[in-house]
């Protein structure tokens, strides 16, 4: 159990040397940039109840920012344990543990919490408790992982994706139609969105408006353009349009993000 006070902007870097389960108690990160495993992610609001799981030998880095108290609870498993559950449950099955930011489990938030509970009453049968809480929840993860880890089916080929994502990217100042990019593909408009979000895990304008996302956080940290220009200079009719996206993917304004990147 981790309790911190006076936090403003703080710097992530884990390495788990061993499946970790992180459970947000409470305070609430508003905004940051998060890497896993080398690769940005889009950065998801961990308010209290939120959920973080890490897979042995996985990697998480980057910054956030939010309410000045927090605690978590960290929960660490040993590897011969996972290994046991490995072989009783998922190897005739598939399963593997997949890394996961910021998500919400009913199950595994009730027992993760119901570990937390022990360990502020410190119950003489704490760890005969928190093992059977903690077991239930590495088999919601399993069984959560390999729901989310499922092959998806239909998807544009690499070639074709590789070609649309070049012409959204190309001038992400235009608007862009979803008619042209089916061309460019070479489906038609409602067979081009089913494939695009298989092949992405996003709907076309999503994806257009997480490029123009990514494209304003580097005008934002790099230059000195006012956040009118900015907003033009990605694509957004206005700047209050670009702050309203802004505020609702990233969970901060534009000129707060700017500020917290200088």
């Amino acid at each position: 159990m981790v309790c911190r006070t006076g936090l403003g902007r703080q710097e992530i870097s884990i390495t788990t040397e061993s499946p970790t389960l992180y459970l947000n108690l409470k305070g609430k990160a508003e905004c940051g940039e998060y890497y896993l495993n080398g690769r940005e992610i889009p950065f998801v609001i961990r308010k209290p109840g939120s959920l973080v799981f890490l897979p042995a030998g996985s990697t998480w880095e980057g910054w956030d920012a939010g309410e000045s108290t927090a605690s978590y609870l960290s929960i660490h498993y040993d590897a011969s344990f996972i290994e046991k559950l490995n072989d009783d449950f998922s190897n005739s099955l598939g399963f593997r543990l997949m890394p996961k930011l910021g998500f919400e489990h009913e199950v595994i938030q009730q027992a993760a919490r119901c570990i937390a509970n022990e360990v502020n009453h410190k119950c003489a049968t704490i760890s005969l408790i928190a093992k059977s809480y903690a077991t239930a929840i590495i088999l919601e993860i399993f069984r959560y992982s390999s729901t989310a880890a499922q092959p998806t089916k239909g998807g544009l080929s690499p070639t074709c994706l590789s070609k649309v994502v070049r012409k959204i990217e190309s001038d992400i100042t235009k608007p862009i139609f979803i008619d042209e990019l089916a061309e460019e593909a070479g489906l038609s408009n409602s067979h081009f969105i089913r494939a695009f979000k298989q092949s992405t895990g996003y709907a076309p304008y999503s994806y257009v408006s997480n490029c123009r996302v990514e494209n304003a956080k580097n005008l934002l940290k790099l230059t000195a353009m006012s956040i009118t220009e900015i907003a033009l200079q990605c694509g957004y009719s206005s700047s209050s349009h670009f702050s309203n996206t802004f505020r609702q993917k990233m969970g901060t304004t534009p000129t707060k993000y700017r500020i917290s990147n200088r």
